[in-house]
C-alpha cells in the first residue's frame, strides 16, 4: 500500500512511502495482499512479489504517524491500495485507516472487483465514493475523497480501450489556485502497453492546456525493473 503527502502547489513525482501493517486479522486473511492466485494474472508471477530488493522507504504504522505529525498543513495526502476485492476487504481497509493519526484525504483503490451484481455497501464514513467497474472478474478502480474537499467526478476522462479501468475526479482547491485532477488507474497485465502509453499521453495533453495539476496513481502492472531493456517502459517515464 502506498501512502504519500503531496504538495498541492507543485507537480512532481515522488517515490511512495510504503506502510507495513500487522494485525491478527491480516495474519488470517492474506488474500488482502493476494499471495494466492490472481485470476487477472493467469500463470505469470505476481509483480508485487518480484521486488526482492525494496526501492522505496517502508514505515511501520507508529513511524508513519510520527512522520505525519511533522508534515506541513499545506499538504494533502494520497493513499493507494490494490485491495483485490473491495467488498471482501473493506473492513481491513477501515482498520488500517483507523490506525493512522491523520485522516487521509484521497484513497485510490484498484482491483475493486465491483460490478452490476455487487450488493455490498462499500461506503466509508466521511468520504465521497466514485468508481469505475471492470467487465472482467478482476480489476476496477475507485476513489474515496474526503468530504472536506470540493470534488467533482470526471467520467469524461477515460481510456477508450479494453483492459484498463480508471476513475477521475476534479478538486477545486480555491479561487486563487489551479484545479487539481486526480486519477486512479488499473491496467490489466495483458493490456497492450504501447496503446496504454499513447492514450495516457493523450489524456495528459488534453488536460495540460487548462494548466491543471494532475496526480495519477494506481496499479499499472508494468515491470519497471526492466526499464533499461524496453523502449516502451522508458517512454512511460518520459
Amino acid at each position: 500500500m502506498g501512502v504519500g503527502k503531496t504538495n498541492a502547489n507543485n507537480v512532481h513525482l515522488q517515490s511512495p512511502k510504503w506502510l507495513t501493517y500487522d494485525s491478527p486479522a491480516l495474519r488470517h486473511d492474506l488474500d488482502h495482499y493476494n499471495f494466492s492466485q490472481n485470476p487477472d494474472k493467469f500463470n505469470e508471477c505476481d509483480p508485487d512479489l518480484m521486488l526482492t530488493t525494496p526501492i522505496s522507504e517502508y514505515y511501520s504504522v507508529r513511524n508513519f504517524n510520527k512522520m505525519l505529525v511533522n508534515s506541513e498543513a499545506k499538504y494533502f495526502s494520497i493513499f493507494h491500495c490494490n485491495i483485490r476485492s473491495l467488498s471482501k476487504n473493506l473492513n481491513l481497509l477501515e482498520e488500517i485507516l483507523c490506525s493512522l493519526d491523520y485522516k487521509v484525504d484521497i484513497l485510490g483503490i484498484t482491483e475493486t472487483k465491483l460490478g452490476e451484481k455487487s450488493i455490498s455497501n462499500v461506503n466509508v464514513k466521511g468520504y465521497n465514493f466514485y468508481h469505475t467497474d471492470s467487465p472482467t472478474n478482476a480489476g476496477g478502480a475507485a476513489l474515496y475523497i474526503t468530504n472536506n474537499l470540493n470534488a467533482i467526478p470526471r467520467p469524461d476522462i477515460k481510456f477508450n480501450m479494453k483492459l484498463v479501468e480508471s476513475c477521475w475526479a476534479e478538486i477545486d482547491a480555491s479561487k486563487d489556485k489551479r484545479k487539481i485532477i486526480i486519477g486512479c488507474i488499473y491496467k490489466h497485465p495483458t493490456c497492450n502497453l504501447e496503446q496504454f502509453n499513447s492514450q495516457l499521453d493523450n489524456i495528459i495533453k488534453t488536460l495540460n492546456p487548462n494548466r491543471h495539476e494532475i496526480y495519477i496513481f494506481g496499479d499499472i502492472n508494468i515491470e519497471f525493473l526492466k526499464y533499461n531493456h524496453y523502449s516502451l517502459l522508458r517512454c512511460a517515464f518520459r
